[in-house]
């Protein structure tokens, strides 16, 4: 008995955070901002990716460049100047 009364106020609570969080907390706005020029990031994206649906992380990186001194030093590059 209780370890669901416990349950069941621990679900209470973590509901409540995540209303208070969600509502009050401006943490999911602080993050989200808008392109200088949509039109021109869309075009260079439609151009530079392939047609096929998924989720593409820029800058890209391979389990293969770890072993490479040279290819690691050169994202690690990419990483500090791309936003």
């Amino acid at each position: 008995m209780r370890i669901v009364l416990a349950a069941v106020i621990g679900g209470l609570v973590m509901t409540l955070w995540g209303a208070f969080a969600n509502m009050v907390v401006p943490i999911g706005q602080m993050s989200m901002k808008a392109p200088v020029a949509e039109d021109t990031v869309l075009a260079a994206v439609r151009q530079g990716l392939p047609a096929e649906q998924g989720i593409y992380v820029l800058p890209h990186f391979q389990e293969s460049m770890r072993i490479d001194p040279a290819a690691l030093e050169a994202f690690s590059a990419k990483m500090k100047t791309s936003p």
